[in-house]
């Protein structure tokens, strides 16, 4: 990931688009849907200094990140996360991250990125603990994150667009629920594309966040 592609990935997680964070615990399992034709383009300039211009558009037209759902299933010994985009078929360097909300969460989550490791691959997976420092003065938040050792499996993305993730419970430390976001972002040189899931009004730092899904039998 550029430089930049940290910068506005951070930004974007901070700045937020949803909170959907009430209380009650769905059972087991969740899907919810996200508006098409909402991806983003961000384009950024030095000047003025010290901070630069960062420019948004909307582009409609853009499928290869625009989400169109998002859901999870907690049961078993696995939290299986999946997520629809509009044309997953051009992957081509896009960046698809899940952050993931436990009660053992406080000042930070774990986060799913999955991303093709050469041109032409398999997607796959790699689970980080993730947190996002206080922003800098020119309003970007910083932040940091580790690999952790856990065996994900990666399914998609298929011809209807979907990607899946399961994930060990065991990897969370056994969570009694989890609430789920996504977003994606693609370096396309000179500017960034875009979809993070929902809208509305974020949890910062973190999220948007879908509802508490609790854990079946």
């Amino acid at each position: 990931m550029t430089p930049l592609l940290r910068r506005l990935a951070a930004t974007t997680v901070a700045g937020g688009l949803l909170a959907c964070s009430g209380t009650a615990a769905h059972a087991e399992q969740w899907w919810g849907r996200d508006a098409a034709h909402d991806a983003t383009e961000w384009s950024y300039s030095p000047e003025p200094e010290p901070c630069g211009t960062l420019t948004e558009h909307d582009r409609p037209r853009e499928a290869a990140t625009d989400i169109l759902g998002l859901g999870v299933r907690h049961d078993g010994a696995t939290i299986e996360l999946s997520t629809r985009l509009r044309d997953a078929s051009p992957w081509r360097g896009t960046l698809l991250s899940f952050v993931l909300d436990t009660p053992r969460a406080s000042d930070s989550v774990h986060e799913v990125n999955v991303q093709r490791a050469r041109p032409g691959g398999s997607l796959e997976a790699i689970l980080y603990s993730s947190h996002i420092g206080e922003p800098d003065a020119c309003g970007a938040a910083g932040g940091g994150g580790r690999g952790l050792p856990c065996d994900l499996a990666v399914t998609g993305p298929s011809t209807r667009g979907a990607v899946t993730v399961r994930v060990p419970r065991s990897c969370l430390g056994r969570p009694r629920w989890v609430r789920v976001g996504a977003s994606t972002l693609r370096d396309e040189g000179r500017a960034l594309r875009g979809d993070t899931w929902g809208r509305g009004t974020a949890d910062a730092p973190y999220g948007p966040f879908g509802p508490r899904v609790a854990h079946g039998s």
